[in-house]
């Protein structure tokens, strides 16, 4: 998904960019004051991590931060060298190229950020109702006694902004992956093997969710294919659109979203076509977002949910890797996403290297956090 920053500077989007990837957990923007002023912080953005932190299931604490040694992380993934490094056949274009970023020591929840937190950052007055959905149904942030279900439709600067409450900061995509992929880098967060990571527990279909992502994403698209190409709208883009409505394969969508209309349906065409191999023997049909103790087992280094459960946003914009010979994504810009979510419908997109990317004021769904601090 694409990303163009104010000027369409390209070569400041690839400077900053790369900075970030140079520079991991330094954010990008100031951290979000309260949007009540005089309102408190839930932690000290120096406290200690509190000795009384609940880091099990079903309690998981607002205030449980793993630590994450630093080390050296293989970031991305190719699938044009079987015998390079990050090889991997399901690896998508924006993956490469591999590439070495040195990451520091940092704290990660261990949890993504639960639904009640949010309503407690609410109520509060830190957090500001405008950039949270609070609907309810999927969007959990809006749901009475939610339990330990984790929030949904948090925009990006409303999940800044809770994290902020707590002293904390988003994650950078390279502190993200770091602890998803770990130095033996990991294919999924559990490890390499393929598989789903939950357990359903909503009756309502996951398509409703998985429409509202793909209509930010794609919707721009579909009209300019309806007037520029009609005769492709059923035969190539409504097929690849039922295949993919659910998947971080939409990524296509912003990525065409300026392209010659012939490009973009040779593309989706293309797309279409290899489609079918990067789709595993086993579905991951979950419905819904799931609570804390339907979470299968934790990372080797104790993170729930890092993958299968709602996409997480990370500070750093979305941008070709340093490197890469992709052209700088058009349209607007977007931030990174990270691990998937209840709406993925095959392992493929739960992969640790897989990007997800989203204009940072939509309020999906099947959209989270989790909060970083350094160390």
């Amino acid at each position: 998904m694409g990303a163009v920053h104010p000027g369409d500077d390209v070569v400041l989007l690839l400077v900053l960019a790369a900075c970030a990837w140079l520079a991991p957990g330094e954010p990008s923007e100031p951290l979000p004051g309260p949007a009540t002023p005089g309102t408190p912080q839930r932690l000290a953005a120096d406290a200690p991590l509190p000795a009384d932190a609940v880091c099990d299931r079903p309690r998981p604490d607002h205030g449980c931060f793993r630590p994450v040694a630093g080390g050296t992380l293989h970031m991305g993934a190719q699938a044009t060298d079987p015998d390079g490094p990050g090889y991997d056949p399901l690896a998508r274009p924006d993956e490469a190229p591999v590439h070495d970023v040195a990451v520091a020591a940092f704290q990660l929840q261990a949890y993504e950020v639960l639904a009640r937190d949010v309503q407690a950052c609410v109520a509060a007055g830190w957090c500001d109702p405008a950039e949270i959905a609070l609907d309810g149904g999927f969007s959990t942030v809006g749901v009475d006694h939610p339990g330990t279900l984790p929030a949904t439709g948090l925009t990006w600067q409303g999940a800044r902004r809770y994290c902020a409450w707590l002293g904390a900061r988003l994650p950078t995509e390279a502190e993200w992956a770091w602890a998803a992929r770990g130095a033996e880098g990991r294919r999924f967060p559990w490890g390499d093997d393929t598989r789903c990571v939950q357990i359903p527990n909503a009756a309502e279909p996951r398509e409703l969710a998985a429409e509202a992502r793909l209509q930010v994403t794609c919707g721009p698209l579909e009209d300019r294919i309806d007037r520029e190409a009609p005769q492709a709208q059923g035969p190539v883009y409504n097929v690849w659109r039922d295949r993919h409505v659910a998947s971080h394969e939409v990524a296509v969508c912003a990525r065409l979203a300026d392209a010659p209309i012939d490009d973009v349906v040779a593309a989706l065409q293309a797309d279409l076509d290899v489609a079918p191999a990067h789709h595993a023997a086993l579905p991951c049909e979950h419905e819904g977002p799931t609570t804390v103790e339907n979470l299968r087992e934790p990372t080797p280094t104790g993170f729930w949910g890092l993958a299968g459960s709602v996409w997480e946003w990370t500070e750093d914009r979305y941008a070709p890797y340093p490197g890469s010979t992709e052209a700088s994504p058009a349209g607007p810009v977007r931030r990174v996403q990270r691990g998937g979510a209840w709406t993925t419908v095959d392992p493929f997109d739960l992969r640790a290297a897989a990007r997800g990317a989203m204009v940072p004021d939509a309020r999906l769904p099947d959209v989270g956090v989790r909060c970083a601090r350094d160390r």
